[in-house]
Order: structure tokens, then sequence, then C-alpha cells
């Protein structure tokens, strides 16, 4: 993955801010856009999928910690 100069910090960040540890990658994004525009989602209607590498739940204090160092 390509990345712009100068964003050294914010993937230091990423690695202990994001539960998986880092920043998702556009094949990860399309099989999920796939997955939800295919006919096996016929059902699913009016939701707010979030994908976000567990971002909204919660980063672990032994994670913050880290980054603290």
């Amino acid at each position: 993955m390509f990345y712009a100069e100068g964003v050294e910090t914010e993937l230091k960040i990423a690695k202990y801010a994001w539960p998986l540890g880092r920043f998702m990658e556009t094949e990860e994004t399309v099989v999920i856009i796939h997955a939800l525009s295919s006919n096996d989602c016929l059902y699913l209607t009016g939701q707010n999928i979030t994908i976000d590498g567990g971002y909204m739940a919660g980063t672990s204090p032994a994670g913050l910690t880290k980054w603290a160092e």
C-alpha cells in the first residue's frame, strides 16, 4: 500500500488505535460491498454498516499505553 509523505505518525497511531492494528485494504472494502449488493443479502435493508476494523468497538488500554511510549 502506498502512503503520502509525512504520514509516519498516523501509521504508528493506527497500529495501536485500531484493534486490527492496520488500515483497511481496498480489496477488503470491495468484498464487503460485493456481498451486500449480491442476491444473498436481499432481505437486508435500511442498515448502516460500519466498516472500521473494530475502531468503534474501542481500543484496549494496553494499546494506548504502547502508543504513549
